[in-house]
């Protein structure tokens, strides 16, 4: 089975050659991608991806919460868009709490809290379109994201990029729902303990690119085909054969995104739902 990286920007202008990103990770054993959108601009240029690499290009739609800006008017109109290409589109994500714009100071409470509310309607607008939800929720806020997914109960949930206490990890698992995890994990303690700390039925992988890595990566642009190394240091991790490590995650990510592990196209499946 091949790899699939559950969380990356593609929109961004590193990757403005799609056809050889696609080639380059294909080469590497990644055969899928899923796109995270950040907002109506963003989601926007996700879908016309995915219309020029339908095999490759797995559609998100979302709306990033560490963008104080963020308006009531900007949820409606990001709920539009899932409705009028939902046969198109495997995920509402990445969307979720703020953290770092909390810590930098680029964001106030009163802004946060509205995050908070704004997730509210995205997770309840997901359940009624039948979609898994992408998660941005690091540290502290996947606590509070946590109590969210468990009000509503999407189809599915990962917390992307994952930080979170062991504690909240294990409920996390314990809830059914996914961690994915990204190259750190090949030179970050506190990733490899979340390795090995959470269930393979529980575990993505993904590249979140274009974010840049340091350790072995460092001055290396990320792509998807960087988790073809992840796998192989999960696999390192958890005392499992590399090849255990690539049929479950892409057994998990066909369940989350709406294929029951049943190994077919999740977009073909979702042609006409909702």
């Amino acid at each position: 089975m091949p790899f699939i990286d559950t969380h990356c920007h593609l929109d961004a202008p590193n990757y403005a050659d799609l056809a050889a990103v696609c080639r380059q990770s294909e080469q590497a054993g990644v055969t899928v991608t899923v796109a995270a959108g950040a907002g109506l601009d963003s989601n926007q240029r996700i879908l016309g991806l995915q219309q020029q690499q339908p095999a490759h290009v797995w559609a998100a739609l979302g709306l990033h919460p560490e963008r104080p800006e963020a308006s009531w008017d900007e949820v409606e109109a990001v709920l539009a868009q899932l409705r009028s290409h939902r046969g198109r589109v495997v995920a509402l994500g990445e969307v979720g709490l703020p953290h770092y714009a909390l810590l930098d100071g680029s964001m106030t409470a009163e802004q946060a809290r509205r995050h908070e509310a704004l997730l509210h309607a995205l997770v309840k607008g997901a359940v009624a379109l039948s979609l898994p939800v992408v998660l941005h929720a690091p540290h502290a806020a996947a606590d509070k994201a946590l109590a969210i997914a468990r009000r509503y109960e999407p189809s599915g949930v990962v917390f992307h990029w994952h930080k979170g206490s062991p504690e909240t990890t294990a409920a996390i698992c314990e809830a059914g729902y996914f961690v994915s995890v990204t190259p750190e994990v090949c030179y970050r303690e506190r990733d490899r303990e979340l390795v090995r700390a959470t269930p393979l039925r529980n575990l993505l992988l993904e590249s979140d690119g274009p974010w840049p890595y340091g350790g072995e990566f460092a001055g290396q642009s990320t792509t998807p085909a960087v988790v073809a190394r992840l796998a192989v240091e999960v696999a390192r991790l958890k005392g499992v054969s590399l090849e255990e490590v690539r049929e479950l995650t892409w057994e998990n990510a066909q369940r989350l995104f709406g294929c029951g592990g049943s190994g077919s196209d999740p977009v073909a499946g979702r042609i006409g739902a909702g």
